[in-house]
């Protein structure tokens, strides 16, 4: 009795530790679906397979936001893509390795080979991110199919071949692998590949039967290309990776920022679904006609409203044009009382602003200094850790040393120095003698 009556409390007592704990500690570690990846066994575990992987820091705010969303999606996709995590506080080892910059940051891994996650953060976002990407990379590819096809992907590369057994095939599908989820790769054998050939003005002579791939994009010509080495098929992927017009969303939006040109942005909106359609028709032959000096592509008014507010855009606005420089942070909207209802109206806009005739807007102004850090930013994102490290303690060496050379140009040597003060000194005093207080007194 006296012993049962002792050990009544401690469940109690356990109990009421346990819900004073915060709930992301109430999570076994044994029942989370989210792999727990470090240095000894994460090239082990993610060599086969697909994986999406955090790295992330425990002290993160957005990495603990993301945690919930992260160990749902691992539970819904378990046994067909692997969720992992990797805590850069303790692996520095492989933060340095995969060049993660900042928290989280989420990575695709398929058999061994990486590439930068590009979706959503929530549960949603993620699974379907996964869906995407671990299924077939490369789809074959009727003709009934095509139209579908380039309406909804905005580029589509199709190997065009008589075997799926040959080397060049093995390439394309390696390539097709890399890229998946954010072009269209697909297989046309036999007659199909034949007719679609014909249709797009790519038939050539009835005894070349070399395999090839045909490229695709609406509104714009098709092209054929002929080789299957992987660094020539990996070249001219990231040469095409913008098709006519390309559709802004969580995939491409990293893509067209980074792509170097001011972007003609139409903003489109299904609660203005005829107004959009008919915005939208009208952006092909701009796109074509100034391809080069512009990248052409749309986006969802509806869906990133959030993102086209810091554009002085709302929902009254859409459908509409906007041209954006990511680059340099700035745009140009189209001037109050100016309208764009025809395609000359446009491309006569698109020159004013290529010109320099329209004046833009800055999104951050010249003072505020977020503008140039994020220049640094930029800048040093392209150094290593290790490489930012030897070049800070060479600049410091540098800086030191030029601090020394300064202060003996100004002072003089040293020693000189040193003497001079002596010279210029006052003489020492002597010190009084003491006196005799006996005779004092």
């Amino acid at each position: 009795d006296i012993l049962q009556t002792m050990t009544f409390p401690i469940p109690s007592l356990a109990l009421l530790f346990t819900l004073l704990l915060p709930p992301s500690l109430l999570t076994n570690a044994e029942d989370s679906a989210v792999i727990t990846l470090t240095d000894s066994n994460f090239d082990a575990l993610t060599a086969e397979g697909s994986w999406i992987l955090d790295f992330y820091a425990p002290w993160c705010g957005h990495c603990k936001r993301l945690e919930p969303e992260y160990e749902k999606a691992a539970k819904e996709m378990k046994g067909s893509v692997s969720f992992g995590k990797v805590d850069c506080t303790k692996w520095t080892g492989l933060r340095s390795r995969f060049g993660v910059k900042g928290y989280p940051t989420l990575k695709f891994m398929r058999d061994g080979e990486l590439r930068d996650y590009r979706g959503g953060r929530t549960q949603k976002d993620l699974v379907n991110y996964a869906k995407a990407l671990s299924g077939e990379p490369v789809l074959p590819v009727t003709r009934e199919m095509v139209d579908a096809i380039t309406s909804r992907h905005a580029v589509s590369f199709v190997y065009v071949g008589t075997s799926k057994d040959e080397e060049e095939y093995a390439n394309f599908e390696r390539v097709a692998k890399r890229h998946q989820g954010v072009y269209f790769f697909g297989v046309a054998n036999g007659e199909v590949g034949e007719q679609l050939l014909s249709e797009f003005g790519q038939k050539t002579d009835d005894n070349d039967a070399s395999p090839c791939i045909l490229y695709l994009t609406r509104g714009d010509t098709a092209q054929r290309f002929f080789q299957f080495d992987l660094e020539a098929l990996e070249g001219f992927v990231k040469d095409h990776k913008f098709g006519l017009v390309t559709e802004i969303n969580a995939d491409t939006f990293g893509a067209v920022a980074e792509n170097g040109l001011p972007v003609l942005l139409a903003v489109l909106s299904k609660q203005s679904d005829t107004a959009s359609k008919e915005l939208e028709a009208k952006i092909y032959a701009p796109a074509k006609a100034l391809k080069g000096t512009f990248l052409t592509a749309k986006i969802d008014g509806d869906r990133y409203k959030r993102f086209l507010t810091r554009y002085g855009l709302s929902q009254k606005h859409f459908p509409c044009f906007i041209v954006v420089d990511f680059e340099n942070e700035r745009y140009w909207a189209v001037p109050s009382g100016k309208r764009l209802d025809t395609i000359a109206d446009i491309e006569a806009w698109m020159n004013d602003v290529a010109e320099g005739k329209q004046p833009y807007t800055p999104l951050v102004p010249w003072y505020n200094p977020r503008r140039y850090m994020r220049k640094v930013s930029k800048f040093m994102r392209r150094f290593s850790d290790t490489q930012i490290m030897i070049i800070t303690i060479v600049g410091s060496l540098f800086g030191a040393g030029l601090l020394f050379m300064c202060f003996t140009y100004i002072e003089g040597n040293p020693d000189e120095v040193y003497a001079r003060r002596r010279e210029d000194a006052p003489p020492a005093q002597p010190a009084p003698a003491p006196t005799d207080k006996s005779k004092t007194e």
